[in-house]
């Protein structure tokens, strides 16, 4: 960053930092790093991998760590009770959002971000009652058609020679979610649709990290002229902001499509019944779609975020199975023995399947995809007990709470050998079954502010890797000589916002590793039988 434009920046923060700290009254906080004058803990903020740098705070300083970046309090919570604490049983007051300048100047509420970034006002709480009725435990037995014919539709592409696993995968969950939503299968814009919802999730997710935009600590910068040295951000910003309005306008053209088509499932009964109408007319439905933002959101957030998270998981399990050959065929005897070789597994099994259930537990737990979570914003000042480095510890008010997911999921108090992948732990068999964290709950998330869409991500999955492990031998790829390579998982090539492992397959013929896409398993097919079955599957549906 240019030393003019942090001059100007620590100018226009200072009187910002003093009013903060005068106000504040001088009560013990949460332990954390030691705050320099006026910048607080900014140059102890990491800028990739955060939840690496909170971890090792979590060692040093307890289940929350206290840090400042101009006066702006953050509390990392690295614990699963402080969460429980904090963001469930204190969800009234710890429920609000980050003020996000950041998605402001992206646009991002063109493509409503809605839920997701939303203060706890009356508004969102509408939302959000309108999302669990559309998206609750009832409703999504509506879906299982739709998530049932996308999971045969995959287990046919990968039969098919030189098969894109990963861009299979992909398109195989996002014409599932947009099913869900929408009731239409989609056929003009949709790669260019999922590409630029993908580029909007990673946006929108790296502008949370506490400390990633100086802007959100001093709201002031955004009116700098973008050509301004230094003034990054607003530039990254308005590259944004244009696959924003792109991203709306096949949004509401694929909208208006589905509405004519009489098609639009979830969105058309909102509308109808948050604005008690009922016209299909194209031309009207601009006029009234532009008035109800609320059918928008609700749509349109799960299907940006669904399709990442959904992927993320299906796609670690592939991974996992790759390097824990004996957990797979576990869970291929026991579906052998519960389902059988006759047909597919459908989601009426799912409660017969302890193990494959435990398995999918491990997944969701084994390096969580996304590490660090969106922050919560506290509406008032609270006290918590419960650091040991620090027995009552003020919280001030407008503090930002993180949660540091991958270090709640790999917690080595709670799990024996929190680093290996081991389903056997989730089995009510295991001593210490009783006592182990719902990786649902960490990944989920916590109180209000709980993922709306977590019941169709649930069956999108299970029936995914039920249907992977009834079908395919999973396997790392073959090199030159017809051997099995040997895959080794570097989980340090991550990005800042979500993991993204790097599967390194090493070629003891070259004696290196080398870098092929992450996603590049070889599937093959358990008996012929199978195969036959994937091919007709579509007709017993």
């Amino acid at each position: 960053m240019d030393r003019p434009f942090v001059a100007l920046a620590l100018f226009g923060a200072a009187a910002l930092v003093v009013a903060r700290l005068t106000r504040r009254a001088r009560r013990p906080l949460p332990p954390g790093p030691k705050p320099r004058w006026i910048v607080g803990n900014l140059f102890d903020m990491p800028s990739d991998s955060p939840w690496m740098r909170f971890a090792e705070w979590s060692e040093l300083y307890g289940e929350i760590t206290y840090v400042e970046v101009f006066g702006q309090p953050i509390v990392i919570l690295n614990s699963l009770s402080a969460c429980k604490e904090l963001l469930e049983k204190r969800g009234a007051t710890s429920s609000g959002r980050p003020i996000g300048i950041m998605h402001e100047l992206m646009n991002m509420h063109k493509v409503r971000a809605g839920l997701t970034s939303m203060q706890d006002d009356p508004f969102w709480r509408y939302e959000r009652r309108l999302t669990h009725a559309a998206f609750g435990p009832q409703s999504v037995q509506e879906y299982y058609p739709i998530q049932e014919a996308q999971s045969v539709r995959f287990l046919q592409k990968l039969l098919e020679p030189d098969v894109n696993c990963k861009k299979e995968l992909r398109y195989a969950i996002g014409q599932t979610l947009f099913e869900v939503a929408y009731g239409l299968s989609p056929e003009q814009y949709f790669d260019e649709f999922m590409e630029m919802s993908d580029t909007l999730l990673r946006s929108f997710l790296e502008a949370t990290i506490p400390g990633r935009f100086l802007v959100e600590t001093i709201p002031i910068l955004r009116y700098f002229p973008s050509w301004l040295p230094g003034a990054g951000f607003k530039r990254y910003a308005e590259g944004v902001s244009k696959v924003s309005d792109r991203h709306s306008t096949i949004y509401f053209e694929m909208v208006k499509r589905a509405w004519v088509s009489l098609h639009f499932r979830i969105a058309a009964a909102l509308m109808v019944t948050s604005l008690s109408i009922g016209t299909r007319d194209g031309s009207t439905l601009i006029c009234v779609y532009s008035t109800n933002m609320s059918a928008q959101g609700i749509t349109l957030v799960p299907w940006i975020a669904g399709i990442d998270t959904t992927d993320q998981t299906v796609a670690k399990f592939m991974i996992a199975m790759q390097t824990h050959p004996d957990a797979q065929r576990k869970a291929q005897e026991e579906l052998d023995r519960v389902v059988g070789t006759e047909r597919l597994p459908t989601i009426a099994d799912r409660d017969n399947l302890p193990y494959l259930h435990a398995l999918i537990k491990e997944v969701l737990r084994w390096h969580p995809g996304v590490a660090t979570g969106i922050p919560h914003r506290l509406t008032q000042d609270e006290v918590y007990k419960g650091s040991y480095l620090c027995p009552q510890s003020f919280i001030p008010r407008f503090s930002q709470r993180c949660r540091n997911i991958a270090r709640q999921a790999n917690d080595g108090t709670l799990l024996t050998r929190p680093d290996e992948f081991i389903p056997e732990r989730f089995l009510d068999t295991d001593p210490g079954f009783e006592s182990l964290p719902d990786p649902s709950e960490i990944v989920f998330g916590f109180g209000r502010r709980i993922c709306p869409g977590r019941h169709v991500a649930d069956g999108t999955v299970f029936l995914m890797i039920s249907r992977l492990l009834a079908t395919y031998w999973i396997s790392s790829p073959q090199d030159n000589n017809g051997q099995c390579t040997d895959v080794h998982i570097d989980w340090s090539g991550v990005d800042a916002v979500r993991y993204v492992p790097m599967v390194c397959l090493q070629h003891e013929a070259h004696d290196r590793a080398s870098y092929p896409n992450p996603m590049a398993p070889r599937f093959t097919p358990r008996s012929p039988g199978t195969i036959d079955l994937i091919k007709v599957a579509d007709t017993m549906l």
